[in-house]
This record gives C-alpha cells, sequence and structure tokens, in this order.
C-alpha cells in the first residue's frame, strides 16, 4: 500500500493538475467537442454504408444496376470524406463561443478562410474555356490538420480584432443585423490576410498551407501516431491513468486528432477502390478502444461468478452497461480505481490484447475491412466489428474478450475471497 501511496501521491501532486488543465483548456475543449459535433453526420450516413456494401451477391447486383451504389458513394463523399469542412465548422463555433464571440460567425469566418486557402483545381476543356472545382482531396485526410489550426486560429485572430475594429451599431438595430455587420472590417483584415498568404505560399517550395502543415506536421505525427503499435501505448498510458481515477479521455482526447486522420484516409481509399493505408491500424484501435475486449465486458462477466454479495450487487447494477461499453459502473463501485487487487490487470491487460491482435492481423486473421460502416461507441462491439470486417474481425474481438476475462479472473478470484472474509468477519461480528 505504501508503494501505491507514493505513486498516486506523485499523480495527485504532477500529474493530476495537468491531466485536469489540458482537459479544461479551451483549445482541447474545442477540439474534442467540435468533432464531437461531427458525429450526427458520421452516424446519420452508418445505414447508407451499411447496406450499400452487404456482401451479398442479389443485392449487390441491384444496387449496381439500379444506381443505387453510385449514389451510396456519392453520398459517403460528401459526408465522411469531407471531415475536414464539418470540423472546422464545428472547433470554430465552439472556440469563438469560449471567447464570448458569436459560435456562427467564428464558423463562417472559419470556413471561409479554409475555402479561401484551399487550392483550387482549373483545367482547362476541350473548348478552351477553364473549369474551377474543389479538389476533395483537401476535405479529407489532407485537411484535417489545416482545419483544426484555423478552427483554434481565426477566432483567437477575430477576437482580438473586434477589440480594436468592431463596427459598432446602435442598440436600436436588431442582434441579427447587428451580429452580422459588426465584423465587417475585421472580416475584411482577416480574408485580406488569407490572400495574401495562399499567394506567398505559391512562392514556397509547398505551393500551399495544405500541403506545407501535411509535410511539416501531419506526416511525422501520423508516422508515428499512426502505427499500428500507437494504440498500444496511448491504451497503456490511458489505463494507468485510469487506475488512479484519471479519467482516459485526458489522453484519447489529444489522440483523436490521429484517429480521425486515419480513419478518414481510410475512407477515402475505400470508396476509391484502394488499399486501406491504415488497416492494421484501425483493427487494433477499434479493438483497444472497445470496453468489450478491455476492462469492461470481462471485468463484469468476472463479477457475475463472484460469491460475496458485495460483487454480486455490483454485478447486477453494472453488467447491462458493461454490454454496451459503459465501465464507470465497475470503475468507481466494485471499486476498480485505487484498488492494489486490480493494478496490474488495468495495465496490462491492453497491451497483452493489442499484442495478441497484432500478432493475428500478421497471420492474415483479418483481410478486409469496410471503414465507412460507422456505429455509434455504445454498440456492443462484436455487432461493429461483424459489419465493418465480417467474421474475422469479430471472432479478433471475441478472442480479445476471452484473453481480458482469463487475465481478470484470478485477481477478481483474489478480490472476491477478500470480500468474502470480510462479509463473514462482519457477520461473526454482530
Amino acid at each position: 500500500m505504501a508503494a501505491f501511496d507514493v505513486i498516486q501521491n506523485t499523480l495527485d501532486r504532477y500529474l493530476g493538475p495537468l491531466a485536469t488543465k489540458l482537459t479544461e483548456n479551451r483549445g482541447i475543449q474545442a477540439i474534442s467537442g467540435g468533432m464531437m459535433a461531427t458525429m450526427p453526420v458520421v452516424l446519420g450516413v452508418a445505414f447508407i454504408a451499411i447496406f450499400i456494401n452487404l456482401p451479398i451477391a442479389p443485392l449487390t447486383e441491384f444496387l449496381n444496376t439500379s444506381g443505387m451504389f453510385l449514389i451510396g458513394n456519392q453520398v459517403m463523399s460528401v459526408t465522411m470524406s469531407m471531415l475536414a469542412i464539418y470540423i472546422v465548422f464545428c472547433i470554430g463555433s465552439r472556440f469563438g463561443k469560449s471567447l464570448g464571440l458569436n459560435g456562427t460567425t467564428c464558423a463562417v469566418f472559419c470556413v471561409g478562410v479554409f475555402l479561401v486557402l484551399m487550392p483550387l483545381q482549373m483545367p482547362t476543356l476541350e473548348d478552351g474555356t477553364t473549369a474551377t472545382y474543389i479538389s476533395p482531396s483537401y476535405l479529407g485526410s489532407n485537411g484535417i490538420f489545416v482545419s483544426i489550426v484555423l478552427g483554434l486560429l481565426v477566432p483567437w485572430i477575430l477576437s482580438k480584432l473586434m477589440k480594436v475594429v468592431e463596427f459598432k451599431l446602435p442598440d436600436s438595430v436588431p442582434p441579427m443585423v447587428s451580429d452580422s455587420l459588426s465584423p465587417t472590417f475585421a472580416a475584411i483584415i482577416v480574408f485580406t490576410s488569407a490572400f495574401l498568404i495562399k499567394w506567398g505560399f505559391t512562392f514556397t517550395p509547398w505551393g500551399n498551407v495544405f500541403d506545407m502543415i501535411s509535410t511539416l506536421v501531419g506526416t511525422p505525427v501520423m508516422n508515428v501516431g499512426a502505427s499500428v503499435w500507437a494504440p498500444v501505448i496511448v491504451n497503456v498510458l490511458a489505463m494507468t491513468l485510469w487506475f488512479f481515477g484519471i479519467h482516459p479521455s485526458a489522453v484519447s482526447n489529444i489522440y483523436n486528432v490521429v484517429a480521425t486522420a486515419c480513419t478518414t484516409a481510410n475512407l477515402e481509399a475505400f470508396l476509391a477502390g484502394d488499399p486501406l493505408p491504415y488497416l492494421a491500424w484501425q483493427i487494433v484501435n477499434g479493438i483497444m478502444n472497445t470496453g468489450f475486449a478491455a476492462e469492461g465486458l470481462p471485468l463484469a462477466i468476472n463479477l457475475l461468478l463472484c460469491k460475496s454479495e458485495r460483487f454480486k450487487a455490483t454485478s447486477r447494477l453494472a453488467i447491462v452497461p458493461a454490454v454496451f461499453n459503459i465501465t464507470e459502473p465497475m470503475m468507481f463501485g466494485v471499486p476498480v480505481v485505487l484498488n492494489p487487487v486490480f493494478a496490474i490487470p488495468m495495465v496490462i491487460v491492453k497491451p497483452i490484447v493489442g499484442t495478441v491482435s497484432i500478432l493475428l492481423l500478421n497471420l492474415g486473421f483479418v483481410s478486409t475491412l469496410n471503414p465507412a460502416v460507422s456505429m455509434t461507441w455504445i454498440m456492443p462491439y462484436p455487432i461493429t466489428a461483424f459489419l465493418m470486417g465480417g467474421l474475422g474481425f469479430a471472432a479478433l474481438a471475441i478472442i480479445g474478450f476471452c484473453i481480458s476475462f482469463m487475465i481478470f479472473r484470478p485477481f477478481v478470484k483474489m478480490a472476491d475471497n477478500m470480500a468474502l472474509k470480510e462479509e463473514s468477519e462482519t457477520e461473526a461480528a454482530a
């Protein structure tokens, strides 16, 4: 216990305040909240993604001949494959509100600057005229880092400008009109600056800000964060903090930037009929980030097998939430948090599950994946895994569950025996 007290005191003194500052940081909150705000779009088209990609020959033939498959892919292209435009809008709105500005105005500014800086394709047609169109690649994975930067930078600049050049209108002017006209001078400065930045980048080796950020920032981050081992490392850190009472979101919110870029790149490749660049990463990340194959349902099932009244009662309360990947009732009800008995399984379960998953993937256990399938996080993971990768992916999730169950089993039995002893002593004292 003394060792745990030392670790706990160290975390409370140094890491706890840092995690709190990160969680409460307005920028981090805007990024996390902005990305979460895009979920209605992702989940809203999930059924379409599942339907048009079901591996049923008669259905596939009907979808192709009727044109529904083509239309379905077009729907995917303007929703899931264009997440950058949704992200910059949502982050800009949330961060603007946190700075005391009108959220919608900030979101419109962010989208406008994003589109101004985006390189346009201008091919010459056969009749000699020039067509202008936006390249979808900059609205997907190649634009996510830019959208995050602009979603934070533009509202911050706007907040500074509005203190100096706000266009004051009489109080009698309706707020709808005032909110639209008051940032007029700021808009002139912002968009003129964006124009000059875009022109200036034509003299650089990159040619535009998108390719510059992708080269200098995106590529190194993706090389590290998109490694198949990255989810293992991230989850080891997250579960270690979770044991000491610091919610894993302190780590996952930061890593979501990489995760979104990887999943978007996979989706773009899938819709184009190309090999998925982050196939193994997405499978391992999915396995690692579900309570089904880690600290959730395996622990809940173990509790169901306990003999002590304490854990029987806890298991009855925790089992249903655990099926839907909600683990807090066990974390604080057993408790697992700060319980020395569960320190070892909490830290080792995910790296072991992740390592086994990687080994099985290298043996060809799962060869295909449909990244267009996006289910809500509370969906029992075997269902999500089956819809995304068929029986192979579902079996991999079940193997992860079995491994986790076996890892937790001796520690739960130890805790159960201790609880039985306490209950018998209590009864004897009564």
